[in-house]
């Protein structure tokens, strides 16, 4: 019986991953099997802050039920959950994609580049809603928010916050 055609096919460490209905797979470690495969989680909240969120813009949970602002490093009450998934005015409903792969065309608004650098770690920035891709230093924290795998797609993931120079990542 031959396999059916690949869902999706990803680049890491130079060689091509193809992943099969069923998670068979060719070529890769299980763990970005896992990574590249899972479907992604959302949540539906208020945008409680006081400007309006921009398509990809890292949010954290707000101080009202449903509610979300935008994260940043100098807190550990703004965590990042993941990022918007479309324009949210102040005051209206977004929705926020918590896992999975995330495209954008144009990453400018959310890391100050076009571009992703692919297979590179991003971390929550110490500026509300946007990320890096330099990991911060002491005394800010450290979160990693995703992982890029082309310059266009960041596999959201994000971590537990850590205080830079303390280990726990």
């Amino acid at each position: 019986v031959p396999l059916p055609l690949p869902q999706n096919i990803f680049r890491f460490d130079d060689r091509e991953t193809f992943v099969y209905p069923g998670n068979v797979q060719i070529g890769t470690v299980a763990l970005y099997q896992f990574l590249y495969t899972m479907p992604p989680d959302f949540a539906v909240g208020e945008n409680v802050t006081a400007a309006d969120f921009i398509k990809g813009q890292v949010v954290a949970k707000g101080p009202a039920p449903y509610g979300y602002v935008l994260a940043a490093n100098a807190s550990m009450v703004t965590q990042a959950i993941g990022l918007c998934t479309e324009v949210g005015g102040v005051g209206f409903g977004v929705n926020i994609q918590l896992s999975g792969e995330f495209c954008l065309n144009d990453w400018t608004a959310i890391t100050g580049t076009a571009l992703l650098a692919t297979r590179t770690t991003y971390y929550l920035s110490s500026t509300p809603g946007m990320l890096t891709a330099v990991a911060p230093v002491a005394p800010a924290i450290v979160q990693k928010v995703g992982y890029s795998i082309s310059p266009n797609v960041l596999v959201i993931n994000p971590s537990f916050f850590s205080v830079a120079g303390g280990g726990g990542l």
